[in-house]
């Protein structure tokens, strides 16, 4: 993305994105699957012991479900990279890494305990998936 945005060229740099975007909610996709459909057989591949598996695989499963809003978000911020909009880059990221997972692990710890811990993934990449669209809605009504 980042060359086609230095060559001027916006109908391939949206292209790269598509494509960028399409081939990680593919990956992502099917990366979530198979952690839902065979958390067992994964740890397995760890020599995990039976307490391992009884919190990992539901773990596995809780977490699974952020992999697409991760992958989603990541695509958006690596396109506010590439086109020179580092800061909201940059916001994108803390918003997952500071202002939505710390305090998620924090009040879903005293809920839910080590299930909350699991559960602050999601609502991490959720809120941050919300902000990175909103942000790129924002980008595309300015520059038009």
């Amino acid at each position: 993305m980042r060359f086609n945005y230095g060559a001027g060229s916006s109908e391939r740099l949206h292209s790269a994105f598509r494509y960028g975007t399409a081939l990680v909610t593919g990956m992502m996709i099917l990366g979530t699957l198979a952690v839902i459909l065979f958390p067992a057989q994964i740890l397995g591949l760890f020599t995990a012991s039976e307490a391992m598996r009884s919190f990992g695989i539901s773990a596995m499963r809780i977490m699974a479900t952020s992999y697409l809003f991760c992958g989603l978000s990541t695509m958006i911020s690596t396109y506010f990279q590439a086109t020179e909009k580092v800061g909201s880059s940059m916001a994108i990221q803390l918003c997952r890494q500071l202002l939505f997972l710390v305090p998620s692990l924090w009040c879903l710890d005293k809920l839910f305990h080590l299930n909350g811990i699991w559960l602050a993934f999601p609502v991490a990449e959720t809120g941050t998936l919300l902000v990175a669209l909103i942000m790129m809605a924002w980008y595309h009504r300015k520059k038009s």
